[in-house]
């Protein structure tokens, strides 16, 4: 039996607060865990590199977000 579901919860409403800057940040940070789960054995160098790029990427995100609905 298929779930009936109403166009409203198909159409995904735009992030306005998603900007290009945030996106460039994204895929740094994509790269540097692809990067990071390619080393045989990771050393503190890669590890710090990683999580300086995901701690960047929440940032923006969130005081774009904030920037937004306040």
């Amino acid at each position: 039996m298929q779930r009936n579901r109403s166009p409203v919860f198909e159409v995904r409403s735009s992030m306005f607060w998603w900007t290009p800057n945030i996106d460039k940040l994204r895929k740094a940070c994509q790269a540097a865990n692809e990067r990071f789960l390619s080393i045989v054995e990771p050393d503190a160098i890669a590890v710090e590199r990683l999580m300086t790029i995901k701690t960047r990427l929440s940032r923006a995100i969130k005081a774009n977000k904030d920037e937004s609905f306040h």
